[in-house]
């Protein structure tokens, strides 16, 4: 006997979907993120269903990713844009979603990291940079937020800075050795040197003429130097003080820069929407190509330094590691 089955009007046709109780690497990875002990967490996403979850691995060092030994986790209902290990054993958490997390990573091996404090936010966080630990920015839409971790427990934001960029702000990053600076990447193709302690707080240190630019990095050995990639494949040296003129440019590749990012020295690491991975060394005001890696058959999203180790991450679970 056929049976026929009447759903009541405005009832959900699709099944419920569950947050897995269990930890997934997704094939999605979205950040990769080394500190100065070596120790790795990694962020994958399951965007190509229709129920989007995140994980997120903390592993002791890279070693421990090959097998996916890792050492704590924590699954969310969201995507995960980006992650910093701050303080000791405690890590900040972007989501698509917009919430900010404080989480705790676990005294025991392979437990859930707890969280123990939960910013809400409207908009998504596109990426964060951190200063000493406990001072914290990030990037949402046009505005950028800076936040003080208090006693480890809380978030608290204590200044935004609203409507400087006139389009998404892409990248942002930190003076490692100035809470009161940081530069900021624009949709709106202007880079900004932003100063906390002045009226204006922000500088327009360079205007791309026809693209957005979408990543930025500060050098760690020269304090007035930055390197800005751009949508159409283009890094270019910046000095803050000579703002608006270009030191040096060079084209990686015809596809959007996604990441530049410094190892300890004038080493620059450089990956994109392609499967390229490349290294230049940014002496003497000069970008100078010293690597190309391009026998990866996928798009690569995360890049980080551990020494002279650059480690890279993307979709397919792709993970690899340069050694230079």
């Amino acid at each position: 006997m056929e049976v026929s089955i009447v759903y009541p009007p405005n009832r959900p046709l699709e099944r419920a979907m569950k947050q897995s109780q269990i930890p997934v690497l997704h094939d999605f990875l979205f950040f990769i993120e080394a500190n100065l002990n070596g120790e790795i967490i990694l962020g994958s996403s399951n965007v190509a269903s229709t129920y989007w979850q995140g994980t997120i691995f903390h592993y002791k060092d890279y070693s421990f990713t090959k097998d996916n030994e890792y050492n704590s986790y924590f699954t969310s209902n969201s995507t995960i844009t980006d992650a910093k290990l701050i303080l000791d054993q405690c890590m900040l958490l972007a989501e698509d979603n917009g919430n900010l997390k404080l989480l705790s990573l676990p005294k025991d091996e392979r437990q859930s990291m707890e969280c123990r404090y939960n910013y809400d936010k409207d908009d998504r966080i596109v990426e964060l940079t951190v200063w000493n630990n406990t001072k914290i920015a990030s990037c949402t839409e046009t505005y950028i937020n800076l936040y003080d971790i208090t006693h480890g427990s809380s978030i608290q934001s204590n200044t935004i800075f609203k409507s400087y960029h006139t389009d998404t702000i892409l990248s942002i990053d930190a003076n490692k050795s100035d809470e009161n600076l940081f530069v900021s990447a624009s949709a709106d193709r202007k880079a900004c040197v932003w100063d906390i302690r002045m009226d204006v707080p922000a500088t327009v240190i360079y205007n791309n003429e026809f693209s957005s630019l979408t990543s930025i990095a500060w050098s760690p050995l020269n304090r007035d130097c930055m390197v800005v990639g751009s949508e159409a494949g283009d890094i270019y040296l910046l000095d803050i003080k000579q703002p608006t003129d270009v030191l040096c440019s060079t084209h990686c590749f015809d596809g959007s820069i996604y990441k530049v990012c410094f190892n300890h020295s004038e080493l620059l690491g450089v990956t994109g929407s392609i499967s390229n991975v490349l290294i230049y060394n940014c002496q003497n005001d000069q970008l100078s190509k010293c690597y190309e890696n391009v026998e990866h058959n996928t798009v690569l999203r995360g890049l980080t330094w551990y020494k002279n180790n650059l480690y890279s991450c993307g979709f397919n679970k792709k993970l690899a590691c340069y050694c230079y």
